[in-house]
């Protein structure tokens, strides 16, 4: 499904799947994921317009119900959280008006070091519990491996604890699999 790359910015294609798709046909009916049962319901609804957007024009994708998911599970407003996306704006740099690394890397430390302080609700992704989040729920995805150990650096100025994962891609489960 080219929807569920992901991994676009670590070079992924798409490519292989729709040539699979290709060879083997049309898929039917019940080969269209068509529920979203993990993510609550405003993120898939988000998820959905961007989508949507994004696919409704492609070939491959002829029907609205093959970009857009029913969102299944019940959400979680009434338990105090937030909402499930939110969005932090970046500013520039005072002196020469840009948005360097260094300022970007700051300001996203700092914001994530507030969101953790802050003690935010979440639920638990084991327990289903309502809980304070803590570091450990706060995933970064960066481009490249100097840019996580940078983003790192900072969140530890802001006093979190971080860890940058450094396998590399030889080391995932999927390479190994093969």
């Amino acid at each position: 499904d080219p929807k569920q790359a992901i991994y676009g910015f670590r070079g992924t294609d798409s490519t292989l799947i729709n040539t699979v798709v290709k060879r083997l046909g049309t898929p039917g009916e019940k080969d269209f994921l068509t529920e979203s049962r993990r993510s609550r319901p405003d993120l898939v609804n988000f998820v959905n317009d961007i989508f949507y957007e994004a696919f409704k024009n492609k070939p491959e994708y002829p029907r609205k119900e093959q970009i857009v998911l029913k969102p299944v599970r019940k959400g979680l407003e009434d338990a105090g959280l937030d909402a499930a996306l939110q969005v932090w704006g970046f500013s520039r740099d005072s002196t020469s008006g840009k948005l360097t690394k260094d300022v970007y890397n700051d300001f996203l430390a700092g914001s994530v070091a507030a969101f953790i302080r802050e003690k935010r609700l979440i639920e638990d992704p084991l327990s289903r519990e309502i809980r304070k989040v803590m570091p450990g729920d706060v995933s970064i995805l960066c481009f490249s491996n100097q840019a996580c150990q940078d983003i790192a650096n900072f969140l530890r100025e802001h006093g979190i604890d971080a860890t940058v994962a450094g396998t590399g891609l030889q080391g995932t489960a999927e390479i190994r699999l093969v």
